[in-house]
């Protein structure tokens, strides 16, 4: 899917057109079931994590993998877990077209994507665009003081993201542009952009 795979647990599904017959489908996942999750990740994946490893190491005196030193191989071994769980965590896109029997199908455009827990880390795709740290937790807009917590930023960023990202030829829908976050709330709340503050 996109430039990943598909994830797990998904939970929610969106629609969004984008024209006569065809459009975006959004599909969040949710969360791995551990168990699960591990027991069929070779076969499904088709490559191992260090599972047994870790396991036996955090069932003998725990571990805080914070304290370890970053040159530690243990270490490594449950940032690769962890990565991988990540992975299969967040949302992806696909998009679609009705054919003229009035079927949908995929199209595989080049808009398809994933966008998961790691996205931007790695591939530097999203991080260098980011001014607030990736611990801030909150944002206060400056035109209303609203304060919108993480997960609010990041459903708008997504958003914007996805209509404005050039490596794709995404067809906007009507009346919609691509707003900062402090727009798209003020927007939101029926407020105007004060034409005086500068827009990023």
């Amino acid at each position: 899917m996109g430039n990943s795979r598909c994830g797990y647990n998904n939970d929610f599904l969106s629609f969004i057109e984008t024209g006569d017959n065809e459009g975006y489908l959004a599909i969040n996942f949710e969360y791995i079931s551990a168990l699960p999750w591990i027991q069929s990740y070779q076969k499904v994946i088709g490559e191992s994590l260090p599972f047994e490893e870790v396991q036996q190491a955090l069932s003998k005196e725990g571990i805080n993998a914070f304290n370890l030193p970053d040159d530690d191989q243990f270490k490594a071994k449950i940032e690769q877990i962890s990565q991988a769980a990540l992975t299969d965590q967040g949302i992806g896109v696909i998009s679609l077209k009705r054919n003229s029997e009035g079927k949908w199908e995929r199209t595989n455009s080049p808009a398809d994507r994933r966008i998961y827990g790691i996205s931007g880390l790695k591939d530097g795709r999203y991080l260098p665009k980011f001014r607030a740290k990736p611990l801030t937790r909150t944002h206060q807009c400056p035109y209303c003081q609203t304060v919108l917590d993480r997960d609010h930023n990041a459903a708008i960023n997504i958003l914007n993201k996805g209509w404005g990202d050039d490596r794709a030829h995404l067809k906007v829908p009507q009346g919609m542009r691509k707003h900062t976050l402090e727009e798209s709330w003020c927007l939101c709340q029926g407020g105007e952009i004060p034409s005086a503050k500068p827009s990023r």
